[in-house]
């Protein structure tokens, strides 16, 4: 039998879980690798990879029959990279690597086989990390004035962020942090800390469990998701009907304890006007009509989709082209539900692994059910707010942190219910390790380098919103990581020149940003971008090319004041 290190990788999630998701690096915004907290994550799922197979050297490979589903399901995923225009090919490939890296790390975490203590330290530290991210929470909301610089919210009475900057993915992870308090508390003595640990640390981890039942209600009232409070009730509800025939003196108790939250929070939001109370009406018919067009457009493409990458662009395109024409929706990069993104872009291909990744999650839960010790169906109810929050919105994009957590969390949940096909073959599970190691080692010279470019093009970005000229030349001299970010430097260099120009008064670079704002605006949606292009082309007396451009832009824009007026176009250029 086989002796397995799992203390390298352990230490690598512990400490991010601990520290290093909850430092906030400053940056401009967005989804993906342009938010530097998701470049951090990546460089963990690195290191943990890393780290374990740098370590072990395996004789033989663990499968489950849930691995296998999922290992079918992206590669049904990877099928739509064959026919998804060129266009978008590169935005495609970074997606579909995010997917196959998740995998990797997945595959991982399921060789180690982590025992019930491994377990229950791993969600103790989760459990903490949720709890450090609604203590920042409150520090924003009560001592940090409003534009002050790092964690510090846009306005006086908006709802906190965390270190996510999105309030809904914040409020997702408050409910894991939720159904992890109420796992924790009702597992069986056996299987606690407390034999390993000193009194004064059980009665620490055990107070950490009881506070989450009172802070983290209370921080999800002031967040006012949606998409958290499903999340939230879903688990609550399911693990009290578990548990109240019994242990009813301990789930009246855990009653008591999160309806004191919930009204600390309402006490913050309605009487210290901590947060200004948010009405979703407005929102729920947006997203209405959001899933009506992304319907429409799969209708129209149901086979191969619309190509992985181009879901900006393409549904703006299609709303104006429906009939009559859907105005006003601005940019949509995703129609909140995950679902029917995969099967827009990526046609039927897509909606097949969605399935197939589906059911392997719900095997996992009927799995669960069937066992009498219902501490392993609260091990899978752990997943259910991030599961749920995918078919209401797109947190493993704006959080790479949420897709680490949440498959350490099927690793933990498959490795507990499902039984291990041991593959005993050396040539195998040597060629795997190899792979693994050197797409970590690559992985993670990536993400290295990936992390200095952000921030130097944050700075430099920054430092353009206060109408500062730069030395651009230079600063692409010094980025580590051009190619990823090529898209996003050249943005940055045509608004650079704009501020030359201001000085210079050259005309090539107003040219140059028409060549480059044509190109750009074939593939992407951008208010800025269209309303620079317009002026230009006026200014350059092509009246006629602006006015076409005014148009589109106001429909796409209807709230922009800058697109509502029509360009007067002289009957020379109308010939």
């Amino acid at each position: 039998m086989q002796v397995i290190n799992r203390k390298a990788i352990s230490v690598m999630l512990l400490i991010y879980l601990a520290l290093a998701m909850h430092v906030f690096i400053p940056s401009m915004g967005g989804s993906g690798l342009r938010v530097p907290g998701n470049t951090v994550a990546w460089i963990f799922i690195a290191l943990s990879v890393l780290a374990y197979w740098l370590l072990n050297r395996h004789q033989s490979i663990i499968t489950t029959t849930t691995s296998k589903l999922i290992t079918v399901g992206i590669l049904l995923l990877l099928l739509p990279l064959f026919y998804t225009p060129e266009k978008w090919l590169k935005d495609a490939l970074l997606q579909m690597a995010g997917v196959v890296a998740g995998m990797l790390f997945y595959f991982t975490l399921l060789q180690c086989r982590f025992s019930a203590r491994w377990r229950v330290l791993l969600l103790n530290f989760l459990l903490f990390a949720t709890l450090m991210q609604s203590v920042i929470g409150f520090i924003q909301l009560t001592m940090l004035p409003p534009n002050s610089g790092l964690m510090a919210l846009g306005d006086e009475g908006v709802r906190p962020t965390g270190v996510f900057r999105q309030v809904n993915v914040m409020a997702s992870f408050m409910a894991t942090g939720l159904a992890c308090s109420l796992h924790l508390l009702y597992l069986p003595q056996s299987l606690s800390i407390r034999n390993k640990a000193s009194s004064v640390i059980h009665r620490l981890i055990h107070l950490q469990q009881l506070a989450a039942l009172v802070l983290l209600p209370a921080m999800l009232v002031l967040l006012q998701s949606r998409a958290g409070y499903i999340g939230a009730i879903a688990v609550v509800l399911i693990n009290f009907a578990l548990r109240i025939r019994n242990q009813p003196r301990r789930t009246t108790a855990f009653i008591g304890l999160i309806i004191s939250g919930i009204l600390l929070g309402y006490t913050l939001l309605l009487g210290a006007g901590l947060v200004i109370p948010v009405s979703h009406d407005g929102s729920n018919l947006e997203r209405w009509k959001i899933l009506q067009i992304t319907l429409a457009m799969i209708m129209n493409h149901p086979i191969l989709g619309w190509g992985y990458g181009g879901f900006e662009y393409s549904f703006a395109h299609f709303a104006l082209g429906m009939t009559p024409p859907i105005t006003g929706m601005g940019v949509i990069t995703h129609p909140h539900n995950e679902l029917l993104f995969g099967w827009a872009e990526g046609g039927v291909a897509a909606l097949a692994a969605y399935i197939l990744l589906a059911i392997a999650y719900f095997r996992l839960m009927v799995l669960a059910w069937r066992r009498t010790d219902k501490s392993l169906f609260t091990l899978w109810l752990l997943m259910l707010p991030f599961a749920v929050h995918t078919q209401l919105e797109y947190p493993f994009y704006m959080s790479t942190g949420h897709w680490l957590i949440f498959l350490l969390l099927l690793s933990l949940t498959d490795s507990a219910l499902s039984m291990p096909h041991v593959v005993m073959k050396p040539q195998i599970a040597r060629t795997i390790r190899a792979v693994s190691l050197v797409g970590a080692c690559g992985g993670l010279g990536i993400m290295l380098s990936t992390l200095q470019t952000q921030m130097l093009l944050t700075k430099a970005e920054q430092l353009q919103l206060k109408q500062v000229n730069i030395d651009f030349p230079r600063l692409e001299q010094q980025l580590w990581q051009p190619w990823i970010f090529q898209e996003r430097i050249d943005y940055d260099r045509q608004v650079n020149q704009l501020l030359q120009y201001n000085v210079s008064r050259d005309p090539k670079l107003l040219q140059s940003y028409i060549t480059w704002s044509q190109q750009y605006l074939s593939h992407h949606i951008d208010q800025n971008v269209y309303a620079y292009r317009i002026a230009i082309l006026r200014f350059s007396n092509k009246a006629g090319e602006a006015e076409k451009q005014r148009h589109e832009a106001s429909q796409i824009f209807s709230h922009d004041p800058r697109f509502q007026e029509p360009i007067a176009i002289s009957p020379r250029e109308m010939e």
